[in-house]
């Protein structure tokens, strides 16, 4: 009997199965963060191919957190009318979508912010090369603020919810982290200092929209960094997550400075370093040959973490990581280990994905993991797949 296709419940939405597309930047949005016609044709296109959750990514809360110049954006109403054509295209196809609300800290873009980023402490980040500056108080609050207004603007634009990005080296990922917030005042030191930005964000959060919108949060379980966060820390964090009125916690891992622990497999690190210049290409180089063998894809990668964290927690447990077999994915819901499953590389390159698991027309992601997406999203081209093997 199979799960996958079971209805689901986060929070007060009903999803009709157990398959949920997690976010990937999609790099298709306007200037200025607006909504285009590329973005909502993309969710489209996932939404029809049977997936039951969409998460649309990146969604810049404030413009000191843009990393990107096609970045998506809701810190302004007036950017809230494009989106609500984005909702309503994806509810047409019966799928339900949430923003995933970030601001980039220390990786944010110098030249479109104006200022050099912000972050928890004044710590560079060696793969991007950023030099960021510390956050004051009143820098702080701004932002914490600005999560709330942005998840505000996302139900007016009709989400179904929001996703608080976590995870993966941004804004409340540093504040999490030991090895970017070496902060000595409230806001850093202790796991409970550090834990502080990231419940403070939930607080204002819910107490702006509501205890019935659904609010959900994406988590690293280990920043697979030297001093980075951990798995311990990670489960007494979603304890307290779940305690503040979190819906559902998607379970990842990885940095920015472990970008391909992420989303493992190849790193095409020719296409990646191409056109930069010489110091940039052997310090960057060095960086990503270090990861090499150490990112290899396995279904599940992160489940390790997912399990931790739904032994944890009374919500639901979404695991994102690598999954392409459809055997694989009924086998973590059937042992409990998750609640759902997220895919975002197999959805880009089949978005009906999920129609042919159900329809029995495939067992296995055509997907081969090369991370060609990724890295031609990083040069601000569109996410799509761009294997031609």
């Amino acid at each position: 009997m199979t799960q996958l296709f079971e209805e689901g419940r986060i929070g007060s939405m009903t999803l009709r199965n157990r398959i949920i597309k997690s976010a990937t930047f999609e790099s298709m949005s306007g200037p200025n963060g607006a909504c285009t016609e590329e973005l909502r044709a993309y969710h489209r296109r996932i939404a029809a191919g049977g997936a039951a959750l969409l998460i649309a990514a990146y969604v810049g809360v404030h413009p000191s957190g843009v990393a990107y110049a096609n970045q998506s954006r809701l810190d302004r109403d007036e950017l809230i009318p494009g989106f609500r054509e984005l909702t309503h295209q994806v509810h047409d196809h019966g799928a339900l979508v949430v923003a995933q609300l970030n601001h980039a800290g220390r990786v944010a873009d110098e030249t479109l912010i104006g200022h050099p980023p912000l972050g928890p402490s004044p710590i560079p980040d060696k793969l991007l090369r950023t030099r960021p500056r510390e956050m004051t108080e009143e820098e702080i609050e701004t932002v914490l603020d600005a999560y709330a207004a942005a998840a505000v603007r996302a139900r007016e634009a009709g989400f179904d919810g929001v996703q608080l990005h976590c995870a993966h080296g941004y804004l409340i990922s540093q504040f999490l982290s030991p090895a970017t917030n070496q902060r000595a005042d409230r806001w850093g030191g202790t796991l409970e200092n550090r834990q502080r930005f990231a419940l403070e964000a939930v607080r204002r959060t819910r107490k702006a929209v509501g205890l019935e919108y659904p609010l959900l949060v994406k988590l690293n379980y280990d920043d697979f960094l030297r001093n980075g966060f951990t798995l311990s820390e990670a489960v007494d964090t979603a304890r307290k997550l779940a305690q503040e009125g979190v819906d559902a916690i998607e379970v990842s891992g990885g940095f920015t400075e472990s970008v391909f622990y992420i989303a493992r497999g190849g790193i095409p690190i020719d296409r990646i370093l191409e056109g930069m210049s010489l110091p940039k290409r052997m310090a960057l180089g060095t960086l990503l040959r270090a990861m090499q063998g150490r990112v290899r894809l396995v279904e599940g990668y992160n489940l390790e973490g997912a399990r931790a964290i739904k032994a944890a927690v009374p919500i639901p447990v979404i695991s994102v990581g690598g999954f392409r077999s459809r055997e694989v994915m009924e086998q973590v819901l059937r042992r409990g280990e998750a609640d759902f499953i997220s895919l975002a590389r197999p959805l880009i390159r089949e978005p009906d994905l999920p129609t042919k698991f159900q329809r029995g027309g495939s067992e296995k992601a055509t997907c081969v993991s090369c991370n060609l997406c990724l890295t031609e999203m990083g040069k601000g081209n569109p996410v799509r797949c761009y294997y031609t093997g």
